[in-house]
C-alpha cells in the first residue's frame, strides 16, 4: 500500500534527476520479513510500517526516518446505518460482522484490532478472513460485513463500499524509512530517501479520507436541501 501512495511517485523523481542509476524494488510483505532482509544486507532500505500504540516497533539496530501516520477506516456497504455518520465510534461496530486479515495471533495489527475490540466491550465476530484489500472491499459491497482498513489501502475504491473515519483516538500504524543504522548510504539512497519524505508530505497534504468526508457532507447538506425543498 506504501509503495501505490509513495514509492512509485518517489521512483518517478529519481529517474529525473539519476537517469542512470540502477534502482532494484521488491516487494516483500509483513515488517519482519523486511527486517530480516536488510540484516541479511539484501536491501539498502525498506518502507515498513509498526504500531507504536501496542510497543511493537522496529529493534534499536535500524534507523528509522519517518513517513506518515497510517490511521485506519471503517470500510462499511453502501446504504448501511453507518454510512450516515461523519464518524463512527468503535463500540458502534460490537454487532456488526467483521473482515479481518488472516497473519496469525502474533500480528501486530491483529493484536491491535484486538485490544481496541477489548476496550469498547466486545469480541469481533469475525464472518471472513481475508488479506487482499479488494477482495475485501468487494465483499463488504456485498453486504457480508465491515472492515478496518489501513487508509492508505484505500486509494483505490470499490463503488459499493463507504469509508468513514473513527470518532476518536483512531488506531494507526507509523509507516517509515527503514535501514540497518550501521549500513554506508550511497548519495543516491539518500536522495531516494528524501524524495520518499517528500511524497509522503505530499500524500498527507491530500488526504484522500478528508475529501470523502467533505464529499459526504455536501451530499448530506444536498440531500437535506432537496428535502426542505420538497
Amino acid at each position: 500500500s506504501a509503495g501505490a501512495a509513495m514509492v512509485v511517485d518517489s521512483l518517478r523523481a529519481f529517474r529525473k534527476s539519476h537517469p542512470d542509476v540502477a534502482v532494484s524494488i521488491t516487494e516483500i510483505g509483513m515488517p519482519s520479513a523486511v527486517t530480516r532482509t536488510l540484516r541479511r544486507g539484501d536491501l539498502d532500505a525498506g518502507v515498513s510500517f509498526d504500531y507504536p500504540e501496542i510497543g511493537d516497533t522496529f529493534a534499536d539496530d535500524l534507523a528509522l526516518v519517518h513517513l506518515v501516520d497510517d490511521p485506519f477506516d471503517v470500510v462499511v456497504p453502501r446504504g448501511h446505518k453507518l454510512e450516515r455518520e461523519e464518524a463512527i465510534r468503535f463500540a458502534d461496530l460490537g454487532a456488526e460482522s467483521w473482515l479481518l486479515g488472516d497473519f496469525g495471533t502474533d500480528s501486530p495489527s491483529f493484536r491491535m484490532i484486538d485490544r481496541r475490540c477489548r476496550e469498547a466491550g466486545f469480541d469481533p465476530h469475525v464472518a471472513y478472513r481475508v488479506n487482499d484489500c479488494q477482495m475485501a472491499q468487494a465483499l463488504v459491497a456485498a453486504g457480508e460485513g465491515i472492515a478496518l482498513l489501513p487508509r492508505l489501502m484505500l486509494q483505490a475504491l470499490n463503488p459499493g463500499v463507504a469509508v468513514r473515519p473513527l470518532a476518536a483516538d483512531p488506531p494507526s500504524r507509523r509507516v517509515s524509512a527503514v535501514r540497518l543504522s550501521t549500513r554506508y548510504l550511497t548519495p543516491a539512497t539518500e536522495r531516494f530517501l528524501a524524495l520518499l519524505v517528500a511524497a509522503s508530505a505530499d500524500y498527507a497534504a491530500a488526504d484522500p479520507t478528508t475529501r470523502r468526508n467533505d464529499d459526504h457532507r455536501r451530499s448530506r447538506s444536498g440531500r437535506k436541501q432537496h428535502d426542505d425543498a420538497g
